[in-house]
């Protein structure tokens, strides 16, 4: 993951924070709870948090040293952290839990609609993005409202037998829950698994790339966090 912006226009605002334990650039970070047990300001978030109110601290933008409590340097004891509270995050679209995945391209159309509502023969998320990745609408996206391909718009041009269609998780600005799992080393998304009861990002726009440009492996997110520390919520072990 990698910050691209903010809502505000600003720059992002990063600031050096210590860490608990060793943080990898690219990843999500939250808020450290008791100096007992978790020694500085953050600590690595992990693929599938439940966020609480005001536990997410940002996105770190370096990779530190390895952590030890016992002897810390500077370079091991602190990474910068994107702390703004608005952040766009841009995320890759990957397939599971392993990072650089591509998003499965098997799925074809077997019946042509010219109308171009109905995907038959795409298996689709319900509630989930998809978009032209070969034959037509390239990079052209819609919203599924079923898991058998069929969308709550109609594509611009109809679809024809052999056409494929990418699927992930989400949906721009969709009010209701909708969240993201991560991969297991937390720096891109787990777009084929629904998640509900993450609380962590809502998407506010995406990038849906087509066969030309490799787009099972080159689609993205733009994400902000949603409960961020500097949003007024209350810290996480407080």
């Amino acid at each position: 993951m990698e910050v691209i912006g903010t809502l505000g226009g600003g720059a992002p605002l990063f600031k050096r924070l210590m860490t608990s334990s060793t943080i990898t650039a690219g990843t999500q970070v939250l808020g450290a709870g008791v100096a007992s047990s978790e020694a500085g300001s953050i600590i690595p978030g992990t693929a599938s948090d439940v966020m609480g109110v005001g536990e997410q601290a940002g996105i770190a933008h370096d990779t530190s040293g390895t952590f030890s409590a016992t002897a810390a340097t500077e370079d091991s004891a602190f990474s910068a952290v994107c702390i703004s509270p608005d952040a766009i995050v841009r995320a890759k679209m990957n397939s599971g839990a392993t990072a650089d995945t591509a998003l499965p391209i098997t799925d074809t159309v077997t019946t042509a609609d010219s109308g171009g509502a109905t995907l038959t023969g795409i298996t689709t998320l319900d509630d989930s993005l998809v978009w032209g990745y070969s034959g037509s609408n390239p990079g052209i996206y819609r919203r599924a409202d079923d898991t058998s391909g069929s969308c709550s718009v109609n594509f611009p041009d109809g679809t024809n037998v052999g056409d494929v269609y990418l699927i992930a998780q989400g949906f721009p600005m969709v009010g209701m829950d909708l969240y993201f799992d991560l991969t297991s080393d937390f720096t891109q998304v787990n777009a084929t698994t629904a998640v509900t009861d993450s609380n962590n990002y809502v998407c506010i726009d995406v990038e849906t790339r087509d066969a030309s440009d490799d787009g099972e492996s080159n689609s993205f997110y733009h994400l902000i966090q949603i409960n961020h520390a500097l949003l007024g919520g209350t810290s996480r072990g407080v």
